[in-house]
């Protein structure tokens, strides 16, 4: 079922950053596969059979469709079994920033952002479906996902019991020749400030009220490790339930965070 608010198309950018493999197949069942469109972007919606628990919000990697997350891990079967919805907003290559600017060039200027999660998409669900009004609500995020993860949290106070990165980017200063920051935020050496500061999710840890399980890959070839090694140094002092798994011999694809996403439940089921 499709439903459309205000209905618009939008074009996309041309460049990648890696794309994984495609990943394997896995079945789960539910009563309820409604898509929405908010603005110019769809909205995928899981509804599981009997009694809700709460919501799970799953935010994708650049360019990575929605349909990763149901098709190559277990997070939405595990998740529809549990009573819980799963929420799947199609994010383009996004990188989740909170606007744009003159710098931004015009196909990333396209994309959706930070600030339509929070301020449009999360009220709306709440209003028009009752979506995350039970104190048991979970966010996940893979790639430029993780990272969508901890700018969500920074911005949402308690909407969320518990979260999951997998693979985040949490500091764009550390990579300055990264094309995708470059592209929206300007070239770090014109704009060092803005790096700094805004949408870097370690400048921002003091406003997360959400513990997160962190895992990364050791020989991770696109997002350095130490993106993940540096940003919990500093969250964990400030939400001490959280976790980081580094995991030996492992890159950026779909062998870590199949693995991963099974490990981020199990967190998600201890803090529930």
């Amino acid at each position: 079922m499709v439903l459309v608010f205000n209905n618009q198309m939008i074009d996309k950018p041309v460049h990648k950053r890696n794309a994984p493999p495609a990943p394997p197949i896995y079945l789960h069942t539910h009563t309820l596969d409604t898509t929405i469109r908010i603005g110019r972007y769809r909205v995928q919606m899981l509804i599981p059979n009997g009694p809700i628990q709460g919501d799970v919000l799953l935010l994708p990697g650049w360019d990575f469709p929605t349909h990763y997350w149901s098709d190559s891990t277990t997070m939405c079967t595990s998740a529809l079994h549990a009573g819980y919805r799963v929420i799947m907003p199609d994010m383009h290559r996004s990188v989740y920033a909170t606007h744009y600017y003159p710098e931004t060039r015009a196909d990333m200027a396209a994309e959706p952002t930070r600030t339509w999660l929070t301020d449009t998409v999360i009220p709306l669900l709440k209003k028009q479906y009752g979506m995350f009004t039970t104190p048991t609500n979970f966010i996940a995020g893979i790639s430029t996902g993780g990272r969508g993860v901890a700018l969500v949290c920074s911005h949402t106070g308690h909407l969320f019991k518990a979260g999951a990165a997998l693979s985040g980017d949490f500091d764009q200063t550390l990579q300055p020749n990264d094309a995708l920051m470059i592209y929206t935020y300007g070239a770090y050496a014109t704009h060092t400030q803005r790096w700094k500061t805004i949408d870097n999710p370690l400048a921002l840890v003091d406003s997360m009220h959400t513990p997160l399980f962190i895992a990364h890959g050791a020989d991770d070839n696109i997002v350095l490790v130490l993106q993940s090694k540096y940003y919990y140094e500093k969250l964990v002092k400030a939400q001490p339930a959280s976790r980081l798994y580094i995991v030996p011999n492992r890159r950026h694809n779909f062998h870590l965070w199949k693995n991963a996403a099974d490990s981020a439940w199990q967190y998600f089921m201890h803090a529930h």
